[in-house]
């Protein structure tokens, strides 16, 4: 797929893995964060921690106008958007056992994403049902600066504070 860039057409690049998305948000330094104005206060959040790892993020509410950049994104509630930027985790914070947004199409729509992050523990056990082979990441929606110093980053863990799901980043 080629995407024009001023006046230019280059090819677009698609992550295939959640390492290579950490890759390179740590070699951009940016991610857009996609959302809905009723979960605002968490791509609030997420943009507070991660500009304190150095990393610039932009908060959208909508697909812009030129189409999503190529930039790794993370999407709140993704069942929401008619349309999903190519390189995105997404941050599911639906209670799943009891959402009638929990369907076939959200299904899809969680496998597609590189990754999801998820807030209830509980929902982990249900999406691991499904998703074996997804990487489903607990990011719970609080300022937890205690969780930056509990774990340290290796995939095989399933507890992360967004300060420390990027290597290598100083939690302050």
């Amino acid at each position: 797929m080629f995407r024009l860039i001023g006046g230019l057409f280059r090819e677009s690049t698609k992550i295939n893995s959640f390492q290579q998305w950490v890759d390179v948000v740590k070699e951009n330094k940016k991610v857009i964060i996609l959302t809905t104005k009723y979960v605002m206060f968490i791509a609030g959040l997420l943009s507070s921690a991660l500009k304190e790892m150095g990393i610039e993020s932009k908060i959208i509410r909508k697909e812009p106008v030129w189409g999503y950049s190529d930039l790794p994104h993370i999407v709140i509630s993704p069942q929401v958007f008619r349309k999903l930027p190519k390189n995105y985790i997404a941050y599911q914070v639906e209670q799943l056992e009891a959402s009638t947004w929990f369907n076939d199409e959200y299904k899809r729509r969680l496998e597609d994403a590189i990754a999801i992050f998820d807030y209830s523990k509980h929902n982990i056990e249900f999406l691991e049902k499904i998703y074996l082979n997804k990487r489903i990441f607990f990011l719970p929606i609080s300022v937890n600066r205690a969780l930056c110093n509990k774990f340290e980053l290796s995939f095989d863990k399933k507890e992360y504070d967004v300060r420390v799901i990027l290597p290598k980043y100083e939690c302050m």
